[in-house]
């Protein structure tokens, strides 16, 4: 479990801003957590203290995504910045409030 664990949590990471010609065009800096609630949903769990994935069967995972700011936007793209994903298999898209007029904008998104 500690491996799914070290592969999943991410405190502070960059990913590239990529535009539709598949150019890079600044970086985002995002986090990932996950938390584990007992089955009732409320009582927070320590992940290290379980071995294996089938131990949390019955319990509610939960994946916290943040995306915190952009930088190194080029000025013509600094007019209106969002930033748009959506999750695995879902066809749900979310998306962060419009920024304007920032070269380093923050999102302050979870």
């Amino acid at each position: 479990m500690l491996s799914v664990f070290n592969l999943i949590e991410t405190q502070k990471d960059e990913s590239p801003i990529i535009d539709t010609r598949g150019n890079i065009q600044g970086k985002i800096t995002y986090s990932v957590n996950l938390s584990i609630f007992d089955s009732d949903g409320t009582s927070q769990l320590n992940i290290l203290d379980y071995e294996t994935l089938n131990e949390l069967i019955g319990k509610t995972l939960k994946l916290t995504f943040d995306i915190r700011r952009g930088s190194g936007i080029p000025d013509k793209f600094c007019y209106k910045s969002v930033a748009r994903y959506t999750w695995l298999d879902t066809e749900n898209e979310f998306e962060t409030k419009t920024v304007e007029k920032q070269k380093e904008p923050e999102y302050g998104y979870s």
